[in-house]
């Protein structure tokens, strides 16, 4: 099968997404199918940055103008399926969608997630009006949908739309990672990590602080993505601002738990499909979460796995129980054999495939 993957992202920078592309695109080669990625780039000017993706990049200059040789190159490839990663309304990406079997990937809720944030920014009220008036016609020509979970597929935004959907979590290519959590620690003092920003509200950063302010002389927290806030300065906390993968491991290195999102209800989310968790257990570590993760919904050990209540009181309301779960595991290393079926882009990308497969059968464009 030839697959197209049709997305807007900045090919030249690392983060999640990208990581995220390499890793479905790479399990979809080792599966023996045809892949090709093609980026619309917004920016005018194309970096002298390696191109992480490997991806053809088509420049836009204008937000709803067709980038040139988009459409020529598209049908020259031929797919037998393009996979999109939503983005909101453009009436060139209908020119595409009517002429080719196009499969979107849904990572959130978009008109819940938006309306929760409106009221933050006047960009954020904006691009909520807009999003929600055209999300109909963004979706108009779609063959089917691959949310990220299952909530967002039963969401009353998508459940109403008459195509085939499916709820599928991200993956991780497991074999890429090395567990970095060693057993034989012997510190006195339970050390965690976190990954993110204030910026996310559905991170939790300031439920994070509010725990380490509670637990002075119990914990001590490693915080990547964030430098140090003078009004946020705890003698328990270590800020390390954003930083690369080889900087970081070595910070998770000196850690016994991860803490992953605390805060989804803040977008109106239950559920989750986080790359930055299923790496925390690939490196080996126990997790703390806020929200229903997708990809361990049916995993029956949870005892490396401790989910609170996603409200607002979560943290607050079982600061003893935390600190109980960070000491019960501070030896404790997961295992690749146990998150191995859930977790890995061996075992999830080949649902996704066949997925693929249904929809191409079902459907004929010209």
């Amino acid at each position: 099968m030839k697959i197209l993957y049709l997305i807007s992202h900045d090919p030249f920078v690392e983060d999640g997404i990208t990581k995220k592309i390499i890793s479905q695109t790479k399990s979809w080669k080792d599966i023996g199918h045809t892949v090709k990625i093609f980026n619309i780039y917004i920016q005018n000017v194309i970096p002298d940055k390696p191109n992480i993706l490997d991806a053809e990049i088509f420049q836009r200059t204008k937000y709803y103008k067709m980038p040139d040789q988009l459409f020529e190159n598209i049908k020259e490839f031929d797919s037998d399926v393009i996979y999109f990663r939503y983005e909101p309304y453009k009436p060139f990406l209908n020119k595409i969608f009517k002429r080719f079997i196009t499969i979107v990937e849904l990572n959130t809720k978009n008109i819940s997630e938006q309306k929760s944030t409106a009221k933050l920014t006047l960009f954020n009220y904006f691009r909520f009006i807009y999003n929600k008036y055209t999300y109909n016609k963004a979706l108009k020509y779609i063959d089917g949908i691959i949310g990220v979970t299952e909530e967002i597929i039963t969401s009353s935004e998508i459940s109403k739309l008459k195509i085939p959907k499916i709820g599928i979590p991200n993956s991780i290519v497991l074999s890429d990672y090395q567990i970095v959590k060693t057993a034989d620690d012997h510190s006195k003092v339970a050390n965690v990590f976190f990954m993110g920003s204030k910026e996310y509200l559905w991170n939790g950063l300031d439920k994070v602080l509010q725990l380490a302010a509670r637990t002075l002389n119990k914990l001590i927290f490693h915080i990547v993505g964030m430098d140090k806030d003078e009004k946020e300065v705890l003698p328990n906390v270590h800020y390390y601002g954003f930083q690369k993968k080889d900087v970081y491991i070595k910070i998770l290195q000196q850690c016994h738990v991860c803490i992953g999102s605390l805060a989804m209800h803040r977008i109106s989310l239950y559920m989750g499909s986080t790359l930055k968790v299923l790496e925390y257990l690939a490196y080996g570590f126990p997790i703390i979460i806020g929200y229903h993760e997708f990809a361990l919904m049916d995993i029956e050990n949870r005892e490396f796995i401790m989910e609170l209540d996603n409200e607002e009181a979560n943290v607050i309301n079982n600061v003893n129980k935390i600190v109980d779960f960070c000491y019960t595991n501070i030896d404790r290393v997961v295992q690749h054999n146990e998150v191995y079926q859930f977790i890995d882009s061996n075992i999830i990308e080949k649902k996704r495939v066949d997925f693929f497969n249904r929809i191409r059968k079902s459907n004929v464009k010209n």
